[in-house]
């Protein structure tokens, strides 16, 4: 999920019910589904991942790389009969928007270019907000953690999670499913500003 538990129920949840955990797991399911109708719905993964590796055809002589921003390409290497370290033709790296720039082609169609890099947004998922953001890493933009939130509270209102309309005398309509195949109109506004427009 793009925050902790504690944040998502703080902001969710009226006080009096802040610090119950019985709807923990159905909250962790919702968020992470939420999570990854988003990056679905932005082309590239948010998470700060170490070493992660992506592949791709070797005739290009740009590549997005689908986790950014970036913080480091480690190595990449081109696989055709043999494996070979490509690392030092880099000629430029953009870390912000992720781009891997070559002067040429490194190969052909038939041939796989891998990249191993580390890169992502980063933000704290300790329930107590006492983790550190590792040196270099850059943090999640809070347009994207709200977001995230106003898409979970609107998943949560349609489906009754906290049984609040029926509390409140309410008819209990039949939950909807389009909430969880549909991102709001609010939510589209913030991430079309974070979109990969192209792999």
């Amino acid at each position: 999920m793009l925050s902790s538990l504690t944040q998502l129920k703080t902001f969710l949840l009226p006080p009096a019910m802040a610090t119950r955990t019985d709807f923990d797991a159905m909250l962790t399911m919702l968020g992470t589904g939420v999570t990854a109708l988003m990056e679905s719905y932005c082309n590239r993964k948010f998470s700060r991942v170490v070493g992660d590796t992506y592949s791709a055809g070797a005739r290009n002589v740009c590549y997005s790389l689908p986790r950014y921003p970036l913080e480091v390409v480690s190595s990449v290497s081109l696989q055709t009969d043999v494996v070979t370290d490509i690392t030092d033709t880099i000629v430029r790296t953009e870390l912000l928007p992720g781009l891997v720039h070559f002067i040429s082609p490194c190969g052909f169609d038939t041939d796989t270019i891998v990249f191993t890099f580390t890169g992502g947004w980063w933000w704290d998922t300790s329930e107590d907000q006492s983790g550190t953001m590792p040196s270099g890493a850059f943090a999640l933009p809070t347009d994207i953690q709200m977001a995230f939130f106003l898409q979970m509270k609107a998943v949560c209102e349609a489906q009754d999670v906290f049984g609040l309309r029926a509390a409140g005398g309410e008819d209990k309509a039949k939950p909807s499913t389009s909430m969880m195949l549909e991102l709001i109109p609010a939510v589209i506004t913030i991430l079309n500003l974070y979109r990969r427009m192209f792999s």
